[in-house]
């Protein structure tokens, strides 16, 4: 269940918005401190099956966006989730925050075209952190080990216009700390996107 309230305005002509966003899950999840016990007794690698069960997990959003200038945009994301029990959607992270700048294309004649660059700070819960200490994988993370410190982004994109209704995005990161591990990293990520509107 989640719902989303939205406020817009404009400053001087150039608009803005923010956009709250609570949310609560119910799913067969494993509590962190539950596992945690059976992997310190166990080792990793032991059936965290008896930990789970069906729980509801919360969490909070705050979007933030605003033009500062004709095609030249601020953005901003703050996250948090109460980080007991394991992930089942979109990331492992029980806290983020994000601030990036998006600007369009049509200073080099392509105003289709969107170029945008955005840091991005995560991290986990204390009772996740002992999960993966121990032992523990989620989603995304967990290899057995763990030297905790925050994940730490930086992405860049340029969406471009194929067609009237196709457009590409070409994307890189670079992850600093990935999966909350110190030890892990730094590694670079490549990807490409296409959406087509019919």
């Amino acid at each position: 269940m989640m719902t989303e309230f939205e406020r817009r305005w404009s400053i001087n002509t150039h608009p803005g918005a923010i956009r709250f966003l609570a949310w609560l899950n119910e799913a067969d999840m494993a509590s962190y401190s539950a596992a945690t016990a059976i992997l310190l007794a166990n080792g990793p690698g032991a059936d965290i099956s008896p930990a789970r069960s069906f729980c509801y997990k919360y969490g909070f959003g705050l979007n933030w966006e605003q033009e500062i200038a004709k095609n030249v945009g601020l953005f901003s994301r703050l996250g948090w989730n109460d980080g007991k029990s394991e992930a089942w959607t979109f990331t492992d992270a029980n806290w983020s925050a994000s601030l990036g700048m998006s600007v369009k294309g049509e200073a080099w004649r392509r105003p289709d075209d969107t170029f945008g660059l955005a840091g991005v700070v995560s991290g986990a819960s204390r009772v996740n952190q002992k999960f993966l200490e121990a032992g523990g994988t989620d989603m995304l993370d967990g290899d057995g080990a763990l030297t905790y410190g925050p994940e730490k982004i930086l992405e860049t994109y340029y969406n471009f216009k194929i067609w009237k209704t196709v457009h590409a995005t070409l994307d890189y990161q670079f992850i600093s700390d990935p999966a909350f591990n110190r030890d892990r990293g730094p590694v670079s990520v490549f990807s490409a996107r296409i959406h087509w509107e019919f």
